[in-house]
């Protein structure tokens, strides 16, 4: 008796009869079952493949049910959507290999993060190397060199990596759609991207905003500009370009600040200081938080009030300590959840716009990549009703996991 037949012996009825589907499966119609927000990056890749794919599987109807030595029409329905099946399960791991790319934020929801098997062993190349992304995108990127920025709207000092890049694919393409995974760290501490603005109609040299979204024809080559906040103004730093939908694999590069004028000197990775590791001591007060995507060391070290928010609202910061524990570079988001109560009521996330910010505040810290076994610090704002009453803190597992760091505490005053 054939797989798909629909009558047995003992009147089971198997799973996969189709007599009542379309004559093919669109893909497409698939995508309900994947998370929307999480899904909008791939559906570039997606749109570009949908008509071939369903070219492939659509099955024309003949006339007859059965022809002479052929499978009859039920047959064909049936292996049309085993195969489909088959296809949608292999495109969900695709997708969830190209949502890994996207950043994550300061926030209570979980951060998603593929982790390669391959990735404590990724290959990498100095300086220049190609990348692949998403369809027929195909570029030569280098990390071509560091320049001493201006002071951005927050107050941050600033450096300028320009990444300069030949289109090699078929399509017409920008930068910024190679949907690299651009990092630049300090002492293994990732530093945050900003904004550059020109003051009084004069251009900043080396620096042209938007330049990631710059499209260029095949063949054609172009800089793409991008500005980050220093955390030490003569610190060396240390460059990475992963690419998104094969992050295992990047580009890396390495610059020392300049004794004079603004251009960095750029080096081998080797030629400077590693990152300094957590010692012994250090990790022994804290307590670990297991995920998939890697663990952490974590401490919840204070909470402290803060400068009322540009509505009025009473707000309080919370610092954590911490130590990657995982074998690449990560964002304590990505291993740790973190949710502060009041009175039962989980509290609302802040972010200050102004500058000065407040002391020892740093926007965005909780969800910046950190290297493996590196001490760091995550500082996160929430809006509270009274500053005076206690809060709980609560760090867990963004998997479901049973770790968790708990701690009440009332705001330390700060003038």
């Amino acid at each position: 008796m054939g797989l798909f037949s629909r009558h047995h012996d003992d009147d089971y009825v198997s799973p996969f009869d189709v007599d009542d589907s379309p004559a093919y499966i669109s893909i497409d119609s698939q995508t309900s079952q994947v998370d929307e927000p999480a899904y909008q990056q791939p559906k570039i890749a997606r749109s570009e493949n949908t008509q071939t794919e369903n070219a492939r599987f659509k099955t024309t109807q003949s006339k007859s049910d059965r022809k002479p030595g052929g499978a009859t029409k039920r047959q064909r329905r049936s292996w049309v959507a085993v195969i489909a099946i088959i296809v949608f399960a292999l495109g969900s791991n695709l997708v969830a290999h190209i949502i890994s790319a996207g950043g994550s934020s300061d926030s209570d929801d979980s951060s998603y993060s593929f982790k390669s098997p391959s990735q404590g062993n990724k290959p990498t190349r100095v300086k220049t190397g190609e990348t692949t992304s998403f369809g027929n995108r195909k570029a030569t990127v280098t990390i071509a060199k560091a320049t001493t920025g201006p002071t951005d709207y927050d107050g941050h000092k600033t450096v300028i990596i320009t990444y300069h890049w030949k289109n090699t694919g078929d399509a017409n393409t920008t930068f910024g759609e190679l949907a690299m995974d651009l990092q630049v760290y300090q002492s293994g501490i990732g530093l945050n991207k900003t904004y550059l603005y020109s003051r009084g109609g004069s251009s900043i040299e080396g620096y042209k905003t938007q330049s990631d979204d710059i499209k260029i024809a095949k063949g054609e080559e172009s800089d793409a500009t991008i500005a980050y906040q220093l955390n030490d103004a003569t610190g060396d730093l240390y460059v990475v370009a992963n690419q998104a939908t094969r992050y295992h694999e990047g580009i890396v590069s390495a610059f020392k600040a300049p004794t004079s004028g603004t251009q960095y000197e750029q080096v081998q990775p080797d030629d400077i200081a590693p990152a300094p590791k957590a010692t012994e001591v250090e990790k022994r007060k804290m307590k670990r938080i297991s995920s998939y995507s890697g663990d952490a060391l974590v401490s919840i070290d204070d909470v402290t009030t803060a400068p009322d928010d540009y509505q009025g609202r009473h707000t309080i910061i919370v610092t954590i300590t911490w130590v990657n524990q995982s074998e690449t570079n990560e964002p304590l988001s990505n291993a740790a959840k973190l949710t502060v109560t009041q009175d039962g009521s989980q509290l609302e996330m802040n972010y200050y716009t102004e500058p000065p910010l407040p002391q020892g505040y740093e926007n965005m810290s909780f969800s910046r990549s950190v290297q493996p076994g590196v001490l760091a610090k995550a500082t996160v704002s929430y809006v509270v009703e009274d500053p005076g009453q206690p809060v709980t803190v609560r760090l867990s597992s963004t998997y479901g996991g049973n770790d968790m760091v708990t701690k009440k505490m009332t705001p330390r005053k700060v003038e």
